[in-house]
């Protein structure tokens, strides 16, 4: 049988929620993925590029350049000896203490030993006919186990924290955008220089009226493919690795071109900061055409979108993204579970399945409908929800509520009174349009 060995690497998400900045975001995530394509690099010298099984790793010196999104997953499977990833690791670590120890004016070897201390590198080798299975298998039973960090300063952090022009690792990367740049964007164009410009224009939309309530707000997304195992029924590890890096790729322009900022693209992982609308669509029209060029045999994707005023805690905001993302996946994945949460403290959320209604969801929220009626419209299904309940599944019946309670109204709003009816009656579920509704509602409304 064969050798292989394995690897993962962390503690990202612990690193990640230390950040309180965008740009400190980025780093925190990036710097894993530089890790892992570092030590690729290296056994790249020791074995040949067909045995790398995951992530897929391409033999040209284009495919490593450096760019501003971690394209590196945090495992690494390929068919060789364990001792030269040991090697590959520690000379990764030297030449990244180097850099880190300069920028803080630091002693190289303490930096060296924080770094050894802090990172998790969990590594397997075995002799196996189902490398993938076990390996995953064993790396995830320790992952459970994470290493507490002894160090007494956090060299790591430290040098996260540095501010662009002190940290060397923001060398021809762009200016990374505030949160209330890319919440606002759809009205005010970034500016180079350090956000003066951008807070001046920013202040006299305010003064004038101009801004709406969601151009206050940034949505932060997880995603994550969903059943990959069952794809091995339909083609090998490497072929699934290729598609999941142009996956990724693809994924990228498209978020970009939305002007959303991407912290990570990996395969089927994706964190990414956006606008909750720009000028021609809003964040559910952009996550249906990133699932609509996700081509993975028998697997799906799946989102957890977190929308917050973009004064609050950013670490925050991520954990709620996150956790959002494992509620999409327990109820049946190839869903977005999302949760906006206003500045006054008021909640709304649901669970929105990626199905054959999508593009009707999609439509509904995009009709023009008055911003006072939507109110009254939401209002009224909240106070009336247990009646809805009982009446949910009777079209007539529906139909007769709405004519009913908004009868003096009822000819002038009747094409979206029937649109709710519909989604009411195909759904099944009054929270779902509720939710919708004040969707809607936040994207409108002036107050």
């Amino acid at each position: 049988m064969d050798k292989y060995t394995g690897l993962s690497i962390g503690p990202i998400f612990a690193t990640l929620t230390k950040a309180k900045k965008t740009r400190e975001i980025w780093l925190s995530s990036y710097i894993f993925s530089f890790i892992m394509k570092e030590i690729i690099k290296k056994l790249k010298e020791k074995i040949s590029v067909n045995d790398f099984i995951t992530p897929y790793v391409k033999d040209n010196e284009d495919f490593f350049k450096n760019d501003s999104v971690g394209k590196f997953h945090d495992r690494l499977i390929y068919k060789g000896e364990i001792k030269y990833l040991e090697e590959a690791i520690d000379s990764v670590l030297e030449e990244l203490a180097e850099v880190i120890s300069k920028d803080l004016k630091e002693n190289k070897d303490k930096v060296f030993k924080c770094l050894k201390d802090y990172l998790n590198f969990y590594i397997v080798e075995i002799e196996s006919n189902e490398p993938i299975k076990e390996v995953y298998e064993f790396l995830n039973s320790q992952e459970m186990f994470r290493k507490i960090s002894n160090s007494k300063k956090d060299y790591l952090f430290e040098w996260i924290k540095l501010r662009k022009e002190e940290n060397s690792f923001y060398d021809n990367i762009k200016r990374f955008k505030s949160l209330p740049e890319i919440a606002m964007l759809e009205k005010v164009e970034e500016s180079d220089d350090e956000q003066k410009d951008f807070q001046k224009a920013l202040k006299k939309l305010d003064e004038r009226g101009e801004l709406k309530p969601y151009h206050k707000y940034v949505a932060i997304i997880n995603a994550d493919g969903d059943n990959l195992s069952d794809s091995l029924k339909k083609m090998s590890v490497k072929e699934i690795s290729k598609k999941l890096f142009d996956f990724s790729n693809e994924a990228v322009k498209i978020i970009r071109e939305y002007e959303g900022d991407v912290i990570y693209a990996g395969g089927d992982d994706l964190l990414f900061f956006a606008p909750v609308k720009t000028k021609d669509k809003d964040i559910f029209k952009l996550l249906k055409e990133i699932s609509d060029i996700y081509e993975i045999p028998n697997s799906t994707i799946s989102f957890g979108v977190s929308i917050t005023f973009y004064k609050f805690p950013l670490y925050e905001a991520l954990n709620i993204s996150r956790n959002l993302l494992y509620e999409a996946k327990e109820n049946g994945k190839n869903a977005i579970a999302f949760r906006v949460i206003k500045h006054s403290g008021q909640t709304f959320r649901s669970i929105i399945k990626k199905d054959e209604k999508f593009e009707k969801f999609i439509n509904f929220i995009n009709f023009e409908e008055d911003e006072a009626f939507l109110h009254s419209l939401y209002s009224k299904i909240a106070y009336y929800k247990m009646v809805l309940e009982m009446i949910k599944n009777n079209k007539e019946m529906l139909n007769n509520f709405f004519e009913h309670y908004f009868n003096e109204n009822y000819k002038k709003y009747e094409p979206f009174l029937k649109k709710v009816v519909d989604m009411i009656y195909e759904y099944q579920d009054i929270d779902f349009v509720y939710a919708a509704i004040r969707y809607m509602k936040f994207l409108k409304g002036e107050r």
